[in-house]
């Protein structure tokens, strides 16, 4: 082949790494985990290179550079696939999502096409992102224009490090700041979402081969981006398709430029365990583990937008957000950083913990959770839940009787309902999740409408993971709520009025109370308004404005999944570390932190102590 022009062939390869990305898909779920033939290797990684092998030497005959099987020689024309079936193979047999299949095509040396493909993304679920000479990316077949040549390093970028970095969180902030970053597997993947914008940068201290580097440098080359060796070097290839960087930096130019001047090795950090470890078998790629993660990504994401303007008048909201609170950035009202949980998440993410760790309800041991989360001299805590929680903290012994005994029966405030949602993610059903969600408020909010409130909406939130759409949460929601009780009404009469697209009428009186969050939340589920339009209008209504989007977010994140939230607002979530070491305005301990929410669901979904 003498022609410059590449064959137009890009659509065939995504499908056949559709193919091999659901084999991966499907050994990761295996019961009792993927095969290995050691701690590198596992035997589908040679049974995808071998498939691979063969049909893109058939499309488009050329020289095959494999990790797994070696070389293939072939007639000389100037091209070369280069692929390594899996890279991130070690996180995978660990357990890690985030691994992906790279397909890299070169055309004397230069990158002509990349495909990237992780079918366990762990926060986007499948995700392919392909390019080919003379078009441009596409990201799960959508187009994506990034430029990255103008780019700076700056506060609201991500870098992305490899999968063991949150362990030394203070090193690898400081190495990224002012930047944050976020852990993944597999270079080619990180390369790859550099080159669609989620990223700003990629670092590997590791050497590299071409199947590690070469479909990503395409993706990158095609997003204006850069790839270059430890010391400034471009990263080429021979014909022959071989590289060998010793160590590399991709993404924006002057961002690599910035990155590569700092320290990276040295780190004196003491080695973290991760604050989850999930065992075999896993929780399937599908509608139910992606509607846990759009409800507790949810749940944190509201906290984080709504604590941006918590107490103030939607008409102050308005002079000062004219298109409404858009983004997550740090908050002037509590000097948080951007995705950083106020107390509403806090005690959600205490919640699930407990749930994880005990593997299934107990009383005492959620009263103990929250007991610590409260001695950790929280900077927000409403008046009725440091009544019950302050107890429980004091208490040697039977934590949920002191928190009981203390907490306010006549108070119908959103304490309990803003922290419930891991409760409808962890339930079997709905009647358990409306059960064990009544138990829980409870301990600090006893008033049965908090109670009757907490009840519908977890268990809404568990008809969606089982499946029900919009209606059928709330029909669910509707049905707890009618058995609750006489006592109960007034949750069953907002239910009522937000089925019907009646919003709440004031936001500002009484902005505490738990209906007007609880209407909020389900009149935006009836109306099928989208998780992020939700979310802005709920925050522009003001008031308790954090408390009243956590509960939106997660119930709405829950009817609409992980994509219903952008990349924007997860990302700043998923990276937010609190750490005392890096000196932040509200260090917290890293319970509290929100980096690990993708494992914890899992957990959730995983840990079920038998009935």
């Amino acid at each position: 082949m003498t022609t410059a022009t590449l064959p137009p062939i890009l659509p065939a390869v995504i499908d056949l790494v559709t193919t091999a990305g659901v084999w991966l898909a499907n050994e990761f779920a295996r019961p009792d985990g993927p095969r290995f033939s050691d701690g590198d290797t596992s035997p589908i990684d040679t049974e995808i290179e071998l498939f691979l092998r063969e049909r893109l030497t058939a499309l488009l005959p050329a020289r095959f550079v494999g990790e797994e099987a070696g070389v293939l020689a072939a007639e000389a024309n100037g091209y070369c696939w280069v692929v390594d079936p899996h890279d991130g193979t070690r996180a995978f047999l660990e357990g890690r999502r985030g691994s992906a299949i790279s397909v890299g095509l070169l055309r004397r040396g230069i990158p002509v096409l990349g495909v990237v493909y992780a079918p366990t993304s762990p926060d986007r679920g499948p995700d392919m992102i392909a390019w080919a000479d003379g078009g441009g990316i596409t990201r799960n077949g959508v187009p994506v224009p990034i430029d990255l040549s103008r780019r700076d390093l700056t506060s609201t970028d991500i870098v992305f490090l490899n999968h063991g970095a949150g362990q030394r969180p203070v090193w690898n902030s400081t190495a990224c700041a002012p930047a944050r970053f976020m852990p993944l597997p597999s270079i080619a993947y990180r390369l790859a979402r550099v080159a669609v914008g989620d990223g700003i940068a990629t670092v590997t201290l590791r050497p590299v081969n071409a199947h590690d580097i070469a479909a990503g440098h395409a993706l990158l080359t095609a997003a204006g981006g850069v790839l270059v060796a430890e010391d400034g070097v471009p990263v080429t290839y021979g014909e022959d398709g071989d590289s060998r960087p010793f160590a590399c930096f991709g993404g924006a130019p002057a961002a690599v430029a910035a990155l590569r001047a700092r320290t990276w090795r040295g780190s004196t950090e003491p080695r973290r365990e991760p604050k989850i470890a999930l065992a075999w078998p896993r929780v399937a790629e599908d509608q139910r583990f992606d509607r846990a993660l759009g409800c507790l990504l949810g749940m944190v994401v509201g906290d984080s937008l709504g604590s941006q303007v918590e107490f103030q008048s939607a008409q102050t909201i308005a002079r000062r957000y004219p298109g409404g609170v858009r983004d997550l950035a740090p908050s002037a009202v509590w000097d948080t950083l951007a995705g950083q949980p106020t107390d509403d998440s806090e005690l959600g993410l205490a919640l699930a913990r407990s749930l994880a760790e005990a593997g299934k309800y107990n009383a005492d041991h959620a009263a103990a959770a929250y007991g610590r989360w409260y001695a950790s001299e929280p900077f927000d805590c409403g008046h009725t839940t440091a009544l019950a929680f302050g107890a429980a903290a004091s208490a040697l012994t039977h934590k949920a009787r002191a928190a009981r005994a203390k907490a306010n029966a006549a108070s119908q405030s959103n304490g309990s309902l803003m922290r419930i949602a891991p409760i409808g993610v962890w339930a079997r059903d709905p009647d358990e999740a409306a059960r064990v969600a009544s138990e829980d408020s409870a301990l600090s909010h006893p008033h049965p409408v908090c109670r009757a409130a907490c009840a519908a909406y977890a268990a809404a939130i568990n008809a969606a993971l089982s499946g029900a759409d919009r209606r059928g949460m709330m029909e669910t929601a509707l049905r707890v709520a009618e058995a609750a009780g006489a006592e109960a009404a007034p949750v069953l009469a907002v239910l009522r009025q937000a089925r019907a697209g009646v919003a709440p009428a004031d936001f500002q009186h009484q902005m505490g109370w738990v209906l007007i969050a609880l209407q909020n939340a389900f009149f935006h589920l009836a109306a099928g308004t989208r998780t992020e339009l939700a979310l802005i209008a709920t925050v522009a209504q003001g008031g308790d404005s954090d408390t009243n989007a956590a509960i939106a977010g997660a119930l709405l994140g829950a009817a609409d999944g992980r994509a219903s939230l952008p990349v924007r607002w997860v990302m700043p979530v998923l990276t937010c570390r609190p750490d005392p070491g890096l000196h932040p305005a509200r260090p917290r301990p890293n319970d509290y932190w929100p980096d690990d929410l993708l494992d914890l669901t899992e957990a959730l979904l995983l840990r079920r102590a038998p009935s």
